[in-house]
């Protein structure tokens, strides 16, 4: 059976840009991660320059420039360590360390394996189908039935409450829930765009679940939309929250527990710290996409 170590270690999440590593390096592993990126620094390949951002892979041999002001934190992945520098200073990321080539040089801090396990993979690809998934939902026709939350998700507890957008000229809506062998367990009508479960529906961690939502029009038409999510079992769950950083944790600590989170599928909770980080980097387009699903 494999250890949770290395079962996380294949979680893969990044949201990188395929053009933040240097020419020829494609066919390199990455070997470390900004988990942070303040102000302005540059990938330096030769005459070239690309602006490094935040969550961009890093091969042996990069070379990176930080101009006055700027601050870059850089996660390795094998040996689990965060070294952090500070602008002006020219940089290469080493096998196993970040040295300055000028200016000063990186603090160095230590990380737990189970820290970083989440954001060793990331592909272009599922950055694009991030930025897809958020065009679609902000791009929703107001005129038909959107669910909100929980939508295809896994949670670490039941949830507090079902949401979905409001119909135009919608006189009611039906809300149904029933369990991975379609058994109803609950429904209600109502006139709300939210249902919360009676203390008599208990649901159980480790199983799935689906909901749906009909709206009722003045003319006698409808509109039903359904969805689904699961609990994860005790043990995910225990391990996941054993593992939450704590209030005064750093910007990268709190980045990598945000990939944890949306490599286990849990992407309701991943988005309440996407959101914090974006408002502490309002300038990163990236943070405030996964921030605002």
């Amino acid at each position: 059976m494999k250890s949770t170590s290395t079962l996380w270690l294949s979680l893969v999440f990044a949201l990188c840009n395929p053009m933040t590593s240097p020419a020829g390096a494609a066919e390199l592993d990455p070997i470390a991660m900004t988990t942070d990126v303040q102000g302005t620094a540059w990938l330096v390949d030769g005459g070239k320059q690309t602006r490094l951002g935040l969550m961009s892979y890093l091969t042996s041999g990069t070379n990176l420039r930080l101009e006055a002001g700027a601050r870059v934190a850089i996660t390795y992945f094998a040996a689990p360590r965060e070294f952090t520098l500070s602008g002006p200073a020219n940089a290469v990321v080493e096998g196993d360390r970040v040295r300055a080539l000028s200016g000063s040089s990186p603090a160095l801090k230590n990380l737990d394996q189970n820290q970083v396990a989440a954001g060793q993979k990331f592909s272009a690809r599922q950055r694009e189908r991030q930025a897809v998934a958020t065009f679609e939902m902000k791009s929703f026709d107001p005129g038909s039935l959107q669910l909100r939350q929980p939508v295809d998700t896994r949670l670490l507890a039941a949830p507090d409450e079902f949401s979905w957008r409001p119909v135009f000229g919608a006189k009611g809506y039906r809300f149904r829930l029933s369990d991975a062998g379609g058994q109803v367990l609950y429904e209600a009508s109502g006139e709300a765009r939210k249902q919360q479960l009676p203390d008599t529906v208990t649901l159980r961690m480790g199983h799935a679940y689906s909901w749906s939502v009909e709206a009722l029009g003045s003319s006698g038409l409808t509109q039903t939309a359904s969805a689904g999510f699961s609990l994860l079992d005790e043990a995910e769950a225990r391990a996941i929250n054993d593992r939450r950083p704590a209030a005064d944790a750093s910007f990268s600590e709190r980045l990598l527990f945000a990939s944890l989170l949306e490599n286990t599928g849990l992407k309701l909770a991943a988005t309440k710290y996407w959101k914090a980080l974006a408002s502490e980097r309002p300038d990163d387009d990236m943070l405030r996409e996964l921030g605002s699903r």
